[in-house]
């Protein structure tokens, strides 16, 4: 049974069966037009056509551009290789950029403005730096503070100061202080002496006399008037010191008394007197209590201490001794003190 292919005729607008060759291969009828096709079984003429465009590709090749190159549109570089130089004969002006050609139309400009052909007030919108290397300058306006901090490298003398920067010149002057150098790096002083109210004796015979006196009264002040005496008093007996104590100049008085009894309960009194004869005891008697060594176990005797401001010229101690049997020798120990 054979099988058939069939094709839809547009033509007559029905079914024809298409026909197979013995390979089973579909017959095609059709007319090819071989107008512009390449006729010649090896193309040499266009091999040959492409060899010419070759050539013209190498020769345009950048590696081989010798002289400016000009592009219509953009070129992309990148950073692959080493820094790319760029050079141009002229660029055109960013916009508001200056327009002036040279310098010398500017610098016209700049004498004209030149601040010292300037007279009067300038108003000034902002900060004006300035700085020292002129005269002083005038500054007005209200400031943060009172006094404003200044520095400088150096500043103008003020008028009538010195000008001499070392004293070479001045020690050479013979009419300064080299005239006055008395050759061992000393100032020779000539000083002319006005007699007025100044001592013109000699020996100053009333000055040194005052001066004695004024010694003997300093002898005096650091005189403390120490006197120690012993007094001996019998049983049941009164008894004081033979030399009373002038307390003329001294303020204060103290007086150290010393039994010579184990036992002793003996008294003593200071006393006082205008006239060293009428004697007057302002204040009572002290009782000798036994006394002890530092280490509160060796005994010293019986002691007591008297110490009062002075109330009269004379002073004197006076003691009783209590006991009935033996006498007691008392030692007295005074210092006036000024």
């Amino acid at each position: 049974m054979s099988s058939h292919i069939y094709g839809f005729d547009t033509t007559n607008h029905q079914w024809e069966p298409v026909g197979l060759d013995t390979n089973g291969k579909l017959k095609v009828d059709a007319t090819i037009s071989t107008a512009g096709l390449a006729t010649d079984s090896l193309q040499t003429a266009g091999n040959s056509t492409l060899s010419s465009l070759n050539g013209k590709v190498t020769a345009c090749d950048t590696a081989n551009i010798a002289g400016a190159v000009t592009v219509s549109n953009t070129v992309s570089v990148d950073n692959s290789g080493v820094t790319q130089p760029v050079s141009a004969s002229s660029l055109p002006l960013p916009t508001g950029a200056a327009s002036e050609s040279s310098l010398a139309a500017l610098n016209g400009k700049v004498t004209a403005c030149d601040t010292a052909n300037i007279a009067g007030a300038v108003t000034v919108s902002n900060t004006v730096a300035v700085d020292g290397s002129g005269v002083t300058q005038p500054v007005s306006g209200t400031f943060f503070q009172a006094t404003q901090p200044v520095s400088a490298s150096s500043l103008p003398l003020p008028t009538g100061a010195a000008t001499q920067t070392t004293l070479a010149s001045m020690l050479a002057d013979t009419g300064s202080l080299a005239a006055c150098n008395n050759g061992a790096n000393a100032l020779q002083v000539d000083i002319q002496a006005d007699a007025t109210g100044i001592a013109s004796q000699s020996l100053q015979t009333a000055g040194n006399s005052s001066l004695t006196s004024v010694d003997a009264k300093m002898s005096e002040l650091s005189d403390n008037g120490f006197v120690s005496e012993s007094v001996v008093v019998a049983a049941s007996s009164l008894g004081n010191t033979s030399t009373t104590i002038d307390c003329t100049q001294h303020s204060k008085l103290e007086v150290i008394c010393s039994g010579s009894l184990v036992t002793s309960n003996t008294h003593v009194q200071l006393q006082w007197s205008d006239d060293n004869s009428n004697w007057y005891a302002p204040n009572s008697y002290q009782t000798l209590q036994n006394a002890n060594d530092a280490d509160g176990t060796t005994g010293l005797g019986h002691q007591a201490v008297i110490k009062s401001d002075v109330s009269a010229k004379y002073a004197r101690v006076r003691i009783y001794n209590p006991s009935s049997t033996v006498s007691d020798t008392v030692k007295v120990m005074s210092a006036r003190v000024h």
